[in-house]
């Protein structure tokens, strides 16, 4: 063992001699070895030119390539072909053997038949003129399967070269080397989330092995890491591997019976036209028509089992891929790459459909593989799944042995198809083959597109041929930033993502709240309380995703029963559906009076807050009604030429031109029909106008939206060519494309206005909070003492005027006034309602003539009257001497900033004054100054002031000074108390009062 381990440095290259080997050849050997570590010159030399023939022969070398690590410790037998994939393969070889001796002993004996009828044409001459027939027939038929071509759709394929893409050749090259696969003939792209094989096989591939193109989806690229990148290659070159001869071998087998049976060419077409002849060579073509009819069945037979054989070969062939690609990358590279395959492809449907709509409104994207990826949020909101498509985080290497990505009760795309016709296992088991042999591997998470030179550029390139070949788009259409249409659909569906507080309970079905007419008559004339609209508004999505649920339920029945239905459905089958179908239309009704509660709510709503606001909401409504209409027309027009132009194509294909002319004319009428529906869509469409909606201009015609070009003219009578047809079902279908677009965008915004609407009808009946103010705590700033400057008083003398002494005149007694004038001003309460007279208190007690003004006013009830002149003070300060009982005292009111008075002092503050009295109502009379007394009223004071007063406006209300409870019963006339009575520009009438005690001289007197 000493012995060995001395020697071992022997056999390293210089290069991986340690540093520290102690042998002195060991030194010797390593010194030249450059500090980068690439060997001394002479190992230079012989790694660069190991055939010894100097610099001229010496090879280039490649480009650094990104290559993921591959796994440690795979077990050698782990890609040895199972047991049940050589089985089911030397089955399939054994039936195709026997296929092409029976195939070839047949040309073989219908070419002899033919011959020696010929060649003894002589003997028996109509026997053998028949022979010769027939066998010519049977010879030509089962011989054309051989002359038929297949071109390869190649429409999205780009052909890539190692001198355009070095790295991505050099890693495919590597990868073919560590698996011993062969390399692919030629390389293509393509848009699709998907890797291929691409044989090349023709007849001469029955007996040699036929060349093999590699197929690279760049959506693929788009949506893996590196390393699972590798692992899709390595499975793909582990299809090159497979016993390439017989795979080969049964794929053209397969083709050529399938040439036979379902292929049309010119033989079969000359057959046909034979047949529709009026002469003799009608029973020749019915005659070779029933002989085909023989042989096609016979081999259709043959066909279905060579077929089902087959397909169990290539389940057996995915699993063995799947392993080959273990080997190269992991077994959780494996089961990660078909997971991250499955949701890149809804992303990228999902970012066709985004580019369709911007393609309507003339944007072409740059990028279409930027959309595959903004599109992800979209398909996991549309998903209801936040975590679509993300797989768990895998700490360590081993961390994914116990994950399982695909659940088996989960469904799979291939469900719906039986098990016998897949040619792909389900994902579950492709999961559990690749991880029973657990093989653990370090990822690589760079993007592959690391490996493509110029990947912008090539982006470019695959987005502009998808646009030519799928859009249609004419040549040299300008591409825009990819970044410029990506922001046209974030802003489409910002208003086609409903919020889901809805639950689902406006997807995929049309707005029914009824007659728009009848509804705003009822908001007229039986508005909802503000409880009830509360109460609607509280529970208003109340069962939506109960409701939902039943309806999806029902829908999933119908379909289960109507696709179990063939021919006439049996009595039973006939009752389920019946029943199915009662109930769609129970939860129908539930839907159209939850769509009528809606509208109901959030009219109402919308009146109390704006008017113009519910003019907006019911215009959006009648426009949300009309698009979809012209939606369902459009698509039952399409819908019916669609099915009747199916079934005369079947008709046709089984009975060539022998169509009754009766169903002809049927699908003539059926498209006569579909037609004049488009013409009046197109004329209805006219009449409308869009709304403000993000991506339109508002007041856009809808016409001019739904119809590119010209619309198809009206066809004859009697036929119809194919151009025509095309261009209907073309124009048809742009009109229910765009009519559905727009239905869920006119429903986004009406949900969203529907919101503001309620938002702000419930902050306006919000209680608004009182903001309570503390004391301020500013610094005191010291008040600046001014002395007082002293002026001397000037004396002025007096002039002295002598008074004038004018004696009086005497007068007589006036006589006593009469009794019935004290009644000419009526008591207080019963005021006349044409003359509101105003009413004055003072309060009792002594009151200090500095403090009547302020801290006992007097009370002024200054009410309307009619405009007219000034009004003598004596007629409007009138008094009811007469006494009253005293009223009953008021709860003393909070006094803001002052100390709370005492018992015999006025109580001021605010409260609102009832607009009525006796009933209820809501309406309340600006708040007024009012004073209540605790004691009985004392007789009236003497006044003087202003002798005439100007009358107040009829608009202004009543004003009083002081405070009083609103509960408290003032006195006030009925007349007085006007519901609705508001202050003019919040000024007080113009009436000033002057109160004066007995004895005291009047500040206003002269």
């Amino acid at each position: 063992m000493a012995h060995s381990q001395a020697q071992e440095p022997e056999d390293l290259p210089p290069e991986e001699i340690p540093e520290d080997d102690p042998r002195p050849e060991a030194k010797a050997r390593t010194a030249g070895r450059s500090a980068d570590g690439s060997g001394s010159e002479r190992a230079r030399k012989r790694r660069d030119d190991p055939d010894g023939k100097g610099p001229a022969r010496r090879k280039k070398r490649g480009p650094k390539v990104p290559y993921p690590p591959s796994p440690e410790g795979v077990p050698e037998d782990l890609t040895d072909y199972p047991a049940a994939y050589v089985r089911q393969q030397n089955l399939l070889l054994s039936g195709l053997f026997l296929f092409l001796m029976f195939y070839i002993g047949a040309v073989l004996f219908f070419a002899l038949v033919g011959f020696w009828c010929v060649w003894s044409l002589g003997h028996w001459l109509p026997v053998k003129v028949v022979g010769i027939v027939v066998s010519g027939v049977f010879f030509l038929y089962l011989v054309k399967g051989f002359f038929k071509r297949h071109p390869v759709d190649k429409e999205l394929h780009i052909e890539i070269t190692a001198d355009e893409q070095p790295v991505l050749f050099a890693f495919i090259d590597q990868l073919c080397d560590e698996l011993d696969a062969p390399k692919p003939n030629r390389v293509f792209v393509s848009p699709d989330v998907n890797a291929a094989v691409m044989p090349r096989a023709t007849l001469i591939n029955l007996f040699v092995e036929p060349k093999k193109d590699l197929l690279i989806g760049l959506g693929l690229v788009n949506c893996m890491n590196l390393t699972e990148f590798k692992s899709v290659l390595a499975h793909e070159f582990g299809h090159f591997s497979q016993s390439a001869t017989s795979s080969s071998y049964a794929y053209v087998a397969s083709r050529i019976i399938g040439d036979l049976i379902s292929g049309e060419d010119w033989f079969d077409r000359a057959v046909n036209w034979c047949r529709r002849q009026n002469n003799v060579l009608s029973v020749l073509g019915l005659g070779v028509g029933g002989v085909l009819w023989v042989g096609r069945t016979v081999l259709w037979q043959i066909f279905k089992v060579i077929t089902l054989q087959r397909m169990a070969v290539m389940r057996e062939a995915e699993f063995h891929a799947d392993l080959v690609a273990v080997k190269a990358a992991g077994s959780d590279a494996v089961a990660l790459s078909l997971f991250r395959l499955k949701f890149g492809n809804l992303c990228l449907m999902q970012a066709v459909q985004d580019l369709a709509v911007a393609r309507d409104h003339k944007l072409h994207s740059r990028d279409m593989f930027l959309h595959q990826d903004r599109a992800a949020a979209v398909v996991r909101l549309k998903r209801k799944n936040p975590d679509l498509g993300l797989p768990p985080a895998l700490d360590h290497p081993m961390a994914g042995k116990t994950v399982q990505l695909f659940d088996p009760a989960d469904g799979d795309d291939t469900d719906d198809v039986p098990e016998m016709r897949r040619t792909h296992p389900p994902a579950h088991e492709l999961e559990a083959n690749a991880k029973r042999t657990y093989v653990p591997a370090v990822a690589d998470h760079r993007s592959p597109w690391i490996l493509f030179a110029d990947a912008d550029d090539l982006r470019e390139r695959m987005t502009y041929k998808f646009y030519r070949m799928v859009f249609k788009v004419p040549k040299n259409t300008e591409l825009v930033s990819a970044a410029e249409v990506q922001t046209f659909i974030d802003n489409e569906h910002s208003e086609t993502t409903y919020d889901p507080k809805y639950k689902e309970c406006y997807d995929d079905r049309p707005l029914e709240p009824g007659d728009l007419n009848e509804l705003n008559g009822l908001v007229r004339d039986k508005p909802w309380a503000e409880e009830r609209m509360e109460k609607v508004l509280e529970k208003l999505y109340d069962g939506c995703e109960q409701n939902v649920e039943t309806r999806n339920e029902i829908h999933k029945e119908l379909e289960s029963l109507h696709s179990s239905a063939t021919g006439r459905p049996s009595p039973k089958l006939k009752r389920r559906i019946e029943d199915a179908e009662r109930k769609r239309d129970e939860n129908w009704e539930w839907f159209k009076s939850f769509d009528r509660r809606v509208y109901l709510l959030h009219v109402q709503m919308a009146a109390q807050v704006a008017p113009e606001l519910k003019d907006e909401l019911v215009e959006r409504y009648r426009f949300q009604l009309e698009v979809q209409r012209l939606y369902m027309e459009s698509r039952h027009a399409y819908d019916e030429a669609e099915r009747h132009l199916a079934v005369l194509s079947h008709l046709q294909q089984q009975h060539g031109d022998q169509v009754s002319s009766e169903f002809v004319g049927e699908v003539l009428r059926v498209l006569r029909a579909s037609w004049k529906s488009l013409r009046n869509i197109i004329r209805d469409a006219k009449e409308l106008n869009l709304p403000a909606m993000k991506n339109f201009e508002e007041g856009e015609n809808l016409a001019d939206f739904i119809l590119e070009g010209k619309m198809v003219p009206e066809p004859p009578l009697s036929y119809v060519k194919g151009t025509w047809i095309a261009k209907l079902k073309q124009q048809l279908q742009s009109a229910r494309s765009k009519c559905f677009r727009l239905h869920f965008k006119s429903v986004g915004g009406i949900l969203r206005m529907q919101e503001e609407i309620a938002a702000k009808w419930k902050a306006e009946r919000e209680p608004i909070s009182a903001e309570v103010i503390g004391t301020s705590t500013s610094e005191t700033v010291p008040a600046e003492v001014i002395e007082a400057e002293v002026i001397d008083a000037e004396i002025i003398d007096a002039e002295v005027i002598d008074a004038e002494v004018i004696e009086a005149d005497v007068l007589p007694d006036a006589p006593p006034a009469p009794q019935a004038a004290a009644a000419a001003v009526p008591a207080l309460g019963h005021f006349s309602p044409a003359e509101p007279v105003p009413r004055i208190e003072q309060p009792s007690g002594p009151v200090e003539p500095e403090l009547s003004a302020r801290a006992a006013p007097a009370v002024v009830v200054a009410a309307e009257r009619p405009v007219g002149p000034p009004v003598a003070a004596a007629d409007v300060f009138a008094l009811d001497r007469t006494p009253e009982p005293a009223p009953e005292p008021p709860p003393a009111p909070t006094i803001e900033g002052g100390p709370t008075p005492g018992a015999n002092e006025p109580v001021t503050g605010a409260a609102p004054v009832p607009a009525s009295h006796g009933h209820e109502t809501d309406e309340f009379v600006s708040a007024v100054e009012v004073i209540g007394e605790a004691t009985p009223k004392p007789a009236a004071p003497a006044l003087s002031g202003i002798t005439e007063l100007p009358t107040p406006h009829a608009s202004e209300p009543a004003v009083v000074n002081g405070s009083l409870d609103a509960g408290t019963d003032l006195g006030f006339p009925a007349a007085l108390a006007t519901p609705g009575l508001k202050p003019a520009n919040g000024k007080r009438p113009a009436i000033r009062i002057t109160t004066v005690l007995p004895g005291d001289r009047s500040p206003l007197a002269k």
